[in-house]
């Protein structure tokens, strides 16, 4: 059995490979919940609960913190956790779109334009996609340091 010291410290590249692994596992429930709920619309109250969401935004935000900084002391490029930061802070802000109703009065008159949903999809999937370039980025630099022996993994 693994003590948690070794759980806590494998490699930057595994904790990228996870955070690419929970984005992109985030990015295809963005893309396949919309076609499924339209499909079958006896799961769109897997939809109203949010608390799914949270625990996995959670888990992303601290992988990648993790990861980020670990990269960051091996290679020293502040623009990848910068960018990781805006995937987390994008995957977030989806969080909170679909309560803050916004709609848009057409220019012909009364008609309204709900974009609650296509600003959540927009921001979940952009978040995702960035924090995984960021983690492939990550990765990459990591691995092309002179001097990173934590990039065995």
């Amino acid at each position: 059995m693994q003590s948690f010291r070794s759980w806590i410290s494998p490699s930057v590249s595994s904790w990228d490979l996870t955070g690419i692994g929970l984005s992109a596992l985030c990015l295809a429930h963005c893309l396949a919940a919309p076609l499924m709920i339209g499909a079958f619309p006896v799961v769109s109250f897997l939809a109203a609960d949010d608390s799914l969401h949270l625990v996995l935004a959670f888990a992303l935000l601290l992988i990648a913190g993790w990861a980020f900084y670990r990269g960051f002391k091996v290679h020293g490029k502040g623009k990848i956790p910068l960018l990781g930061g805006l995937g987390v802070l994008l995957l977030f802000l989806s969080l909170i779109v679909p309560g803050a109703s916004h709609h848009v009065h057409s220019a012909h008159g009364t008609g309204l334009l709900a974009l609650d949903l296509n600003a959540e999809l927009g921001l979940s999937v952009l978040g995702s996609s960035i924090l995984i370039w960021a983690h492939l980025s990550n990765r990459k630099h990591c691995r092309h340091s002179c001097c990173c022996p934590a990039t065995a993994g």
